[in-house]
């Protein structure tokens, strides 16, 4: 049973941690260019990185409590599963793919959270 808890925690932390830092530089150098130079792209752009600094965040509490990151990945899983696949006629699939994974990783540290605690 500890093997699974050990599974579930350490590949969430991965994962968490791929995701967020994927997020995060995508949202901040998509279109960056575009712009007058690299430089003022990313100060304009840098709103667009909220989510994947957000995620990082919570990564970063799910590392160290991971009770407390499980419910708010999964929390913040389900928020980004309705904002951004709820607003009518633009569907992904590629964004319902990301944010149903966020939700599933949460679940995951609340699953090895639950095991650890039933062992010991």
């Amino acid at each position: 049973m500890m093997k699974w808890a050990s599974i579930f925690r350490y590949s969430s932390r991965v994962i968490l941690l791929l995701l967020g830092i994927l997020v995060f530089l995508f949202g901040l150098f998509l279109g960056a260019d575009e712009t007058e130079g690299l430089f003022n792209g990313l100060i304009n752009n840098s709103p667009n990185a909220l989510p994947g600094l957000g995620l990082l965040l919570v990564a970063a509490i799910a590392w160290k409590y991971e009770l407390v990151g499980g419910i708010l990945t999964t929390a913040f899983g389900l928020f980004l599963l309705y904002f951004f696949n709820s607003n009518g006629n633009h569907f992904y699939p590629t964004t319902l793919t990301l944010t149903i994974l966020i939700t599933v990783v949460g679940l995951f540290f609340i699953a090895s959270w639950f095991i650890r605690k039933k062992l010991n």
